[in-house]
């Protein structure tokens, strides 16, 4: 859609801009601080499961079954591609199984969907192109824990790899560049995006583990399929599925280590920002704003000073928070937050009031302000008072001339 170039439209887009770059950067403070952390946390009540028995990553799972059972496929299910899929129970033999499938190709209720056997994945082990060259209409079962484990590490992988599309959109629009002058924002840059790459392609293996999970068990099955007589295939198709659980482990206990290195560059990093912009806000406070201030008056200059100096000395105490608690790690994660709530209620609404009290105290008309209906009252006041005050002078200096015979129009004047 075209925008016209008029001042409306560009100051609108402008708007646009900066309320997307808000929403940028919340989200991006959302992830470092929330959504992370509490990953982290997910992912270690997980890694810490994996000795359960009731845990689909362990072995000992009731959906663990490695059935090496050859099934021969009827003679209606075509030799390429794929075949419908029925669902067999733990109770069914596997003449059983062969009936039920016969059956169900034969009612016109079902439709086709993809197989969920491991040999019918490849048309190769279907079709016969083996050495002997003869068809094999067989196949195996595949082992139902991958589906469990497929889902769990599919939704892992796909929330991390939100979180690092929310910090990577945040970090192209507040990056410095090398032609700013910037080295140390660019170093820390540089710092976070390998970071950050990092667990992007850690979540892209989890979510992706399922695939890259039935192509080498596939050709497994195939070469069993081949030779089924050869017991050693069998058991290496059987150690083959606990090798994959301890992968997928292995790949869960990387991914919340990748997890808890980004958040704690991306933390550490933040409060470096946040400090050096802390500099900056003293130097306005008792520069450029502490001369406004003195402009007005030593009244406002005083109240400004004491409100200033208050203010400036609360916030130093976050960076020492900071350095106590995440720098050196000398005080605990609890007496963290309790210093950090400390400081908010000192630096908010303790702050607010006493720098009201403070304000309320002083001569608003000072400021000269014209626009608000209390600095026109303020004004309105003060003039009626100082009206109120030569009325009274008037009529003092009246009832003086008076009583001593000596009240003109000159002397009014002169009041």
């Amino acid at each position: 859609m075209t925008q016209d170039c008029n001042p409306d439209s560009i100051k609108s887009l402008k708007q646009q801009i900066e309320t997307y770059h808000s929403q940028l950067a919340d989200d991006a403070e959302s992830a470092v601080f929330v959504c992370l952390p509490s990953k982290v946390i997910e992912l270690s009540r997980l890694v810490e499961s994996f000795n359960r028995d009731d845990s689909p990553f362990s072995a000992s799972h009731p959906s663990f079954d490695c059935d090496t059972t050859i099934l021969t496929l009827p003679p209606t299910t075509p030799t390429e591609g794929f075949r419908p899929t029925y669902g067999r129970t733990s109770t069914q033999t596997p003449a059983e199984v062969t009936n039920s499938i016969a059956t169900a190709q034969t009612s016109s209720t079902l439709s086709p969907a993809f197989s969920s056997t491991d040999a019918s994945h490849d048309a190769g082990a279907l079709s016969g192109e083996h050495e002997d060259d003869k068809p094999i209409r067989t196949g195996l079962t595949t082992n139902p824990i991958f589906e469990t484990i497929g889902k769990v590490m599919d939704q892992q992988g796909a929330d991390v790899l939100r979180f690092c599309m929310q910090i990577r959109r945040w970090m192209a629009t507040v990056t410095p560049q090398v032609e700013e002058g910037n080295n140390t924002g660019v170093e820390i840059q540089e710092l976070a995006i390998s970071y950050l790459n990092s667990l992007q392609n850690m979540g892209s293996d989890c979510s992706n583990y399922l695939v890259t999970t039935r192509q080498p068990r596939g050709g497994m099955v195939r070469m069993y399929l081949r030779s089924p007589g050869i017991e050693d295939r069998m058991l290496a198709l059987y150690e083959s599925d606990r090798r994959e659980l301890f992968s997928a482990r292995q790949l869960l206990n990387l991914l919340q280590s990748k997890c808890m290195e980004t958040m704690n560059v991306f933390q550490k990093n933040w409060n470096k920002i946040c400090c050096a912009a802390l500099i900056y806000i003293w130097v306005i406070l008792l520069g450029p704003a502490l001369k406004s201030s003195a402009a007005l008056g030593p009244d406002f200059r005083n109240a400004y000073l004491r409100s200033a100096a208050y203010l400036s000395f609360i916030w130093a105490l976050y960076p020492i928070a900071w350095g106590l608690a995440d720098g050196a790690n000398v005080i605990s994660p609890d007496a963290e937050m309790i210093f950090y709530g400390i400081l908010d209620l000192l630096a908010k609404p303790v702050f607010t009031l006493w720098h009201v009290y403070q304000i309320s105290r002083l001569d608003y008309t000072k400021m000269q302000l014209q626009s608000g209906k209390f600095s026109e009252g303020a004004a309105m006041i003060r003039e009626n008072e100082l009206h109120s005050v030569n009325n009274s002078a008037l009529k003092n200096a009246r009832a003086d001339a008076t009583a001593t015979g000596r009240f003109s129009e000159a002397t009014a004047r002169e009041v």
